[in-house]
C-alpha cells in the first residue's frame, strides 16, 4: 500500500466512525434533520422488533424515542470496518441507556448492549448507511437513582 492509499483508508474509516457517532447523537438529541443525512434514501434498518425501509420510515425513530423515553445515551465502543472501494461494512458495539417511566410510576433505566452490523456506500463523496442491523447482546433494567439533567447543552 502506498502512503496515499493508507491515508485514504484512514480518512474513510474516520468518516464512517463519525457517521456512526452521528447516528447516536441524532437519536439522543432527537434531531430528525441530522438523522436524515446519515442514510441513503433506500436504506434499511432492522431493529430488534421492527424493520424500517427507506429514510422516511427510519426517520420515525426520532419520534418513537421521544414517546418511549425521557432521555437516552448511546455510547459507541469497539468498531471494526472493512473497506471495498465505495462500499464498506462494519460492526460497532454500543451500550444504550434509556431513562423511562416504569409500570409502577417510578423512573427506571433500561440498558441494552447491542452490535450494529452496518453496510455503507459512498454517495457523491460522502459515506451513508445503506443497511443497519441491530443485534442485542444483553439488557438490564434498574431503578434510576438520579434524574436527567434539564440544563441542556453546557
Amino acid at each position: 500500500m502506498t502512503a496515499q492509499s493508507n491515508l485514504d483508508r484512514l480518512v474513510a474509516e474516520a468518516d464512517i466512525r463519525a457517521l456512526c457517532c452521528g447516528y447516536a447523537q441524532a437519536l439522543d438529541r432527537r434531531n430528525l434533520d441530522q438523522l436524515r443525512t446519515l442514510f441513503t434514501a433506500d436504506a434499511v434498518l432492522e431493529g430488534t422488533s421492527t424493520t424500517f425501509t427507506g429514510i422516511d420510515q427510519i426517520s420515525k425513530l426520532v419520534g418513537l424515542m421521544g414517546e418511549r423515553y425521557i432521555a437516552t445515551q448511546h455510547a459507541l465502543h469497539n468498531q471494526m470496518i472493512s473497506l471495498a472501494g465505495d462500499t464498506a461494512t462494519s460492526e460497532t458495539y454500543c451500550t444504550a441507556q434509556h431513562v423511562r417511566k416504569a409500570a409502577d410510576g417510578t423512573t427506571e433505566i433500561y440498558v441494552i448492549a447491542v452490535r450494529y452490523r452496518d453496510s455503507f456506500r459512498r454517495v457523491d463523496g460522502a459515506w451513508r448507511i445503506t443497511r443497519r442491523v441491530v443485534i442485542p447482546d444483553w439488557e438490564e433494567i434498574r431503578p434510576a437513582t438520579a434524574t436527567p439533567s434539564r440544563h441542556g447543552d453546557l
